[in-house]
């Protein structure tokens, strides 16, 4: 009985100290109202808006944002924004602040120089929800030169075309993985029948537990076959 008791004490104090291990339900990710997809911006900044009911972790990557609900009701956005996408690299310095909600809003992972992802921990321990309002703004390095559309760019018939392609195909699935999904299937790829010349645009599915999503995608190659922006959305 003894021995029974202080495994139980165990548990119980580990769940304390880490409240992201016991993870009640994970919503699936969302994109907030941006006012610009621009991802060479140097600096930026959102409003996240959501509803909390005792234990939730807001995460932030890129242009997907998630709401892990750690315990009691599952959480959900009350309309999130930003003026652009979180840099998934390059970021020089960061600014985070609870601005309503009468509980705890903490920093769990902040994003730097060499990795752009984000979370925050919510304790609601009020009783009932609450709405929650997170702010944070960012500087980040400048990548202008990496996103820039230049008039020379342009897909011409020419006979590397097919090795631009493929970059872009591989940049496409790296980024449905590291959205957790894996087998990540092109269905269809096309390019410049929708806009400029230099761009691959397309379909893609993968999976994620016993479930199979469809996605859309659009990436733009230079000739040298270097991908210059890469955008992927769940239909």
């Amino acid at each position: 009985m003894r021995k029974t008791a202080i495994g139980l004490c165990v548990f119980a104090c580990l769940a304390a100290v880490l409240p992201a291990a016991q993870v009640h339900g994970d919503a699936p990710g969302f994109r907030p109202r941006f006012q610009s997809l621009n991802r060479a911006a140097v600096s930026g900044e959102c409003k996240r808006r959501v509803r909390v009911d005792d234990q939730v972790e807001v995460m932030m990557f890129d242009d997907q944002v998630r709401l892990r609900t750690v315990s009691g009701r599952p959480a959900y956005d009350l309309g999130s924004e930003c003026t652009g996408p979180l840099p998934r690299r390059g970021i020089l310095s960061f600014e985070f602040r609870k601005t309503d909600g009468p509980g705890e809003a903490r920093l769990l992972r902040q994003p730097d120089e060499r990795d752009g992802r984000l979370s925050i921990y919510v304790r609601d321990d009020k009783g009932g929800d609450h709405k929650y309002t997170l702010e944070f703004r960012w500087t980040a390095e400048s990548r202008q030169g990496e996103w820039r559309d230049r008039e020379d760019d342009r897909f011409s018939g020419r006979p590397d075309a097919h090795e631009r392609v493929e970059a872009c195909l591989d940049e496409v699935r790296a980024r449905i993985r590291e959205d957790g999904y894996r087998d990540p299937d092109i269905t269809e790829t096309s390019i410049g029948d929708r806009g400029p010349r230099d761009r691959v645009y397309g379909e893609a599915t993968a999976r994620r537990g016993r479930s199979r999503d469809h996605f859309q995608w659009e990436c733009s190659v230079n000739p040298s076959g270097r991908v210059r922006q890469v955008e992927v959305w769940r239909r």
